[in-house]
């Protein structure tokens, strides 16, 4: 698919959206594809079920994933990244035991549909130590702004728990890319954090990493076209925002994989 697209638009290799000599230069990118989830647990209160939202949730299938970015470098060697990841997983499931969630119990034999939402905005720095504008190893910093939203709800509508959290993320931010011939380049971009920290209410674990592989090729001066593949995933555990059902508590891990198809225009 990367080669049928390269040859389409191979009659617009005199086009660009920056010139070499100009100070800054603004890239957009896009992805899209799909996403597994290989893990997924939470717990919704101290009191609540520890639940499998893939064994027990519907969560053991594919789902839409896709992503937008854009790009001002600065002297060829500072850049500012922008990007917004949704992430909206939404499945339907019979309990097979009974679920405790935010002070409500769900009864074993509910039909229920689920929903877990984990949009986030992200702000990166970075700093290029290579001066060879075919390849990169950088090293910068991210602020992530996440928004959470969890749904329980049954089939019929009787019984619902809804909570949502947003929060920023400090994160370290580093990032590659080799161009191995004159057209084809590899590269790699790992966001991550592990932080405990104490709050008024005791310590809470915090995680997050978002690490990706690709391929792509560069049919012309002004794009890119790449094959990614993404491990996303994180979490949190310990006492949160009290709630009227709830006590706060929240142990709550997401791992996945992701395959996508993308783009760049530069």
């Amino acid at each position: 698919m990367m080669l049928i697209l390269a040859f389409a638009i191979s009659d617009f290799s005199d086009m660009t959206l920056n010139r070499p000599e100009w100070p800054v230069a603004v890239k957009f990118y896009a992805e899209v594809g799909t996403l597994a989830i290989v893990d997924h647990k939470i717990q919704v209160g101290s009191d609540g079920t520890r639940f499998d939202y893939r064994s027990e949730g519907g969560q053991n299938t594919l789902a839409l994933f896709w992503r937008l970015s854009a790009e001002l470098e600065i002297l060829k060697r500072h850049t500012i990244i922008l990007l917004y990841q949704p992430i909206d997983v939404r499945s339907r499931a019979t309990l097979t035991r009974d679920l405790r969630a935010e002070g409500l119990t769900f009864p074993a034999g509910t039909a229920m549909d689920f929903r877990y939402g984990f949009d986030f905005y992200r702000i990166s720095y970075l700093y290029d130590f290579l001066e060879d504008p075919r390849n990169e190893l950088s090293l910068g910093l991210s602020l992530q702004l996440r928004v959470a939203a969890t749904e329980f709800t049954s089939v019929d509508g009787s019984l619902q728990r809804t909570s949502q959290n947003i929060g920023p993320v400090p994160i370290i931010k580093v990032r590659g890319r080799w161009g191995f011939t004159e057209h084809a380049f590899a590269g790699f971009e790992i966001d991550g954090i592990a932080v405990q920290f104490p709050s008024q209410l005791g310590s809470v674990l915090g995680l997050l990493f978002d690490a990706s592989l690709r391929v792509g090729y560069e049919p012309t001066a002004f794009m890119d076209v790449f094959f990614n593949l993404r491990y996303l995933g994180g979490g949190a555990r310990g006492p949160g925002q009290r709630s009227n059902f709830s006590d706060g508590y929240v142990d709550n891990f997401l791992h996945t994989l992701t395959a996508s198809i993308g783009f760049g225009l530069h």
